[in-house]
């Protein structure tokens, strides 16, 4: 029987027994446990939470996998660029879809923690669990927010999405078939907020290495801001509750939306919980000293909080909120030190339009007259006297790379600097390795030194990296307030500005945000975070997307796209990325000069290119270096891929007859409800 009963009999209804092969129950054999006998004691439930951790930065290899196709975080190693910047590539599922992270159109998450509620709360009313209430409370609250991130991550992948608030039997045929009727996304995000709501009630402990109280806080802004923004962008389009074209009028008869007054609900609630947050939390220190020690046998600790709060193994910066432990005693570990020790993270490369974002350190934006910007021949000539995040975050030919060890000769990735050493670079990153093959190929030139631990330089050999990987940062809900409160108001509040202020102090860049706006040009800036839609945002608008950017750029905070997917899609900012081109370095002004015989050798074509041609500019174009390249002309964004598509599955099992026309408006927008289907805009 193809019928919806069998997609949530075998996704949703199961029992904890028969979780999918994540779930931690897994390790246990069905035989020695029946649920009467679970859930029963504080161990039972902190357990069960601790389970649902999935946002905790899920793989323990790769902590920025989720930046690797967009426009921040340029990766040409793989298929994924083409997948999502060449029309037509990406498809329809045969199946439920598990691209990436993104789960597909599955419940196995949502059901865990649906049951887990069902069972336990009823049990704790009744005083029936076994232990300390705090740390009972605790562990409940902390299901409600593992909860509220699952739903969390349905929203940003699919929109409009089915809210499961109970558990069935086979025998609930209709009841199966009610509960798959998908809910707007304005819905949705309400309830994840309600569930956001309630945990924080019962939220207790003050553990960084568990979710908190202000974690929760800090979510409810983030969730609050990314539907704002998504209603307010995306207006009058089919990704909008009621707007043209919207599939949700078949599954949702009648429904009608304010959706002004929805906007507007959600920046009050974005304003409000993360006001809450950073008003109690100030901002990690910065020394403003850009580099350790070189050549000393330094241990690279002490030099920089603001710098080391990225890699620290303590809980010693109260800006972070949560943060994963990596320990490599016991298998948890991740290798972003280990490939930045010998090349860019994975082949990737930080694209030049996000360096062009970052502000002098006058508040000026480097085209304005009197910003002081001089050559970029170099790439530490682009960072001199830029904001600090810049300087500290992206490698440069003189920075230090190694610490602890004596002056080497490294001819492929520490090329000769005149005035460092007569005859080497010695311990400094040096020009970077642009036609290295695979994964230690530096794609744009510009390589990232965000959660590169100085202190364990000598483990890098074996790619087990135990720096810390912050989860949470109290730095956002300063942001969020910045934004949610802009749109709201329409003006800079003093609160707003205090927070704003605060940020670009601690970045070593004047903290007059107004000079800023008033000489910002946005016809001469280069990021489509400049557009919403096919028109610029006003100048206010953009210097506060400058502001995430800076502050937050390679950092993916386990989201299930990445955090920079987040902000672009919620903005509709890829509408016009029309033969967009990611660009790198400045190649052929000078940099080309450096490159030693040793070094795998610069070839512009008309065979075997490694590099783009003089001909095409200055400036690195990873992706035009052969004709051949399908992306050769650049990169050109679909409609359609602001949600993905839902797997041809799905509506197998939800009737008789895939093809039944009541069901081809149930697909996302743009996507066709067939196997394999393209988008069609």
């Amino acid at each position: 029987m193809k019928k919806i009963l069998y997609t949530f009999s075998y996704i949703l209804l199961l029992t904890i027994l028969s979780s999918s092969c994540n779930d931690f129950l897994d390790k246990v054999p069905e035989s020695k446990i029946t649920p009467q006998a679970f859930l029963n004691t504080e161990t039972d439930l902190g357990t069960y939470a601790m389970g649902g951790y999935q946002y905790y930065a899920g793989s323990p290899f790769n902590i920025l996998r989720f930046e690797y196709h967009n426009d921040m975080w340029l990766n040409t190693n793989n298929g994924t660029p083409t997948t999502f910047w060449l029309p037509g590539i990406k498809r329809v599922p045969a199946d439920f879809g598990s691209s990436q992270s993104l789960g597909g159109w599955v419940f196995n998450r949502i059901r865990n923690q649906v049951y887990f509620i069902e069972q336990v709360i009823p049990k704790y009313k009744a005083g029936l669990i076994l232990g300390s209430d705090p740390n009972i409370r605790h562990y409940i609250g902390e299901v409600y927010v593992n909860r509220a991130v699952n739903y969390f991550d349905k929203l940003q992948i699919f929109g409009d999405f089915p809210i499961i608030r109970k558990t069935y039997t086979d025998a609930d045929k209709q009841a199966l078939m009610d509960a798959n009727k998908r809910v707007p996304r304005n819905l949705l995000a309400r309830y994840i907020l309600a569930d956001l709501d309630t945990a924080i009630t019962y939220l207790n402990m003050n553990n960084k290495n568990r979710t908190t109280k202000d974690v929760a806080l800090l979510l409810k802004s983030r969730v609050a801001l990314f539907e704002a923004t998504w209603e307010k962008y995306h207006q009058g389009t089919p990704f909008v509750p009621g707007g043209p074209g919207w599939p949700g009028a078949s599954y949702n008869p009648g429904f009608s939306i304010n959706i002004d007054a929805e906007i507007d609900f959600f920046l009050t609630q974005a304003m409000d919980a993360a006001k809450q947050v950073a008003d109690k939390y100030d901002l990690t220190t910065n020394s403003h000293v850009m580099n350790p020690a070189y050549g000393v046998g330094a241990t690279g600790v002490g030099w920089n909080p603001y710098y080391e709060m990225f890699v620290s193994k303590t809980d010693a910066y109260p800006e972070v909120l949560l943060w994963r432990d990596y320990d490599r005693s016991l298998g948890v570990y991740h290798t972003a030190g280990g490939s930045m020790s010998s090349g860019p993270n994975n082949g990737c490369g930080i694209t030049k339009q996000v360096i062009d974002v970052f502000l002098m350190q006058n508040g000026l934006p480097k085209y304005a007259p009197g910003s002081g910007f001089g050559l970029d021949s170099t790439i530490m000539l682009e960072k001199a006297n830029r904001d600090e995040r810049l300087q500290l975050f992206i490698d440069g030919e003189k920075d230090v790379r190694f610490v602890d060890k004596p002056v080497q000769s490294n001819a492929y990735l520490e090329p000769p600097i005149k005035g460092v050493n007569a005859t080497d670079g010695g311990g400094l990153w040096g020009y970077p390795p642009i036609t290295f093959g695979a994964i230690n190929q530096a794609k744009t030139g510009y390589m990232p030194r965000k959660y590169y631990p100085y202190a364990d330089i000598k483990d890098f050999g074996n790619s087990d990296g135990q720096a810390n990987y912050p989860v949470f940062r109290a730095a956002e809900a300063y942001l969020n307030y910045l934004e949610a409160s802009y749109l709201k108001e329409g003006s800079i509040n003093s609160t707003a500005a205090g927070y704003w202020q605060k940020l670009r102090i601690r970045a070593g860049v004047d903290p007059d945000f107004q000079k800023t706006i008033a000489n910002t040009d946005l016809t001469q800036e280069t990021n489509l975070m400049r557009y919403s839609g096919t028109s610029f945002v006003d100048a206010t608008t953009y210097n506060i997307r400058r502001e995430r950017l800076s502050e937050f750029y390679a950092e993916d905070f386990g989201l299930p796209e990445g955090f920079r997917w987040m902000d672009m899609k919620r903005w509709r900012a890829y509408d016009m990325a029309k033969n967009y081109q990611p660009m790198g370095f400045n190649l052929w002004d000078n940099a080309w000069k450096h490159y030693p015989k040793q070094y795998p050798i610069i070839n512009f074509g008309p065979n075997n290119a490694n590099v783009s041609s003089p001909n095409d500019g200055v400036y690195l174009y990873p992706y035009r270096t052969s004709t051949s390249n399908l992306l050769y002309n650049g990169w050109n964004w679909s409609q359609a891929y602001y949600l993905e598509p839902i797997g041809f599955q799905a509506f197998q099992l939800s009737t008789t007859d895939a093809g039944n026309p009541g069901q081809t408006k149930i697909g996302n927008p743009y996507w066709p409800i067939e196997s394999n289907g393209a988008a069609t805009q």
